[in-house]
């Protein structure tokens, strides 16, 4: 669990497939501010961040990566486009499958006087997904906010465009 930063420029994206509120990169390579390069895979990015993640886009990017997910949680562009946006649908489904699970396991109680170790074992899974998909969106949301005198200055040099004859 964690998040990080790229300060550079998008240089290619290729789109694995969108779905409801959310889009799948298949990649997303950056050229990072020093030269070097990277590429990001199978990020998972809100819809509201994937409209801004297109080639030529430079700035900072917000990474995280959560139990078995990773994508970008925000971007402040040199552009002037500042956006935040959490991929949520992990956290509400283990929220409601340990509710389902814990009325299963209470019902199973009440009529058979006994738990079920399977639905119990996977109730206290989900509980433990939902706390830690929880945990990382407000890990990347204090992340984003703290780093909001971030401005990436309009003359500052893209590291891709060719230099102005002297």
């Amino acid at each position: 669990m964690g998040t990080s930063t790229i300060d550079g420029t998008i240089e290619a994206v290729d789109i694995k497939r969108k779905r409801g509120k959310f889009t799948i990169f298949r990649t997303i390579r950056f050229r990072l501010d020093n030269g070097a390069e990277k590429t990001v895979t199978k990020a998972l990015v809100a819809d509201e961040l994937a409209n801004i993640l297109s080639p030529g886009t430079s700035g900072r990017f917000y990474l995280f990566t959560a139990v078995d997910q990773k994508g970008v949680h925000g971007i402040r562009s040199r552009q002037g486009e500042t956006a935040y946006a959490w991929v949520g649908g992990n956290e509400k489904a283990m929220r409601f499958m340990f509710l389902l699970l814990l009325a299963t396991v209470v019902l199973m109680i009440a009529i058979t006087g006994d738990v079920g170790l399977l639905p119990f074992g996977i109730m206290i899974l989900s509980a433990v997904c939902w706390y830690l998909y929880r945990k990382a969106r407000i890990e990347s949301r204090r992340q984003f906010d703290a780093d909001s005198g971030y401005a990436a200055s309009a003359a500052s040099p893209d590291p891709i465009a060719p230099a102005a004859p002297a």
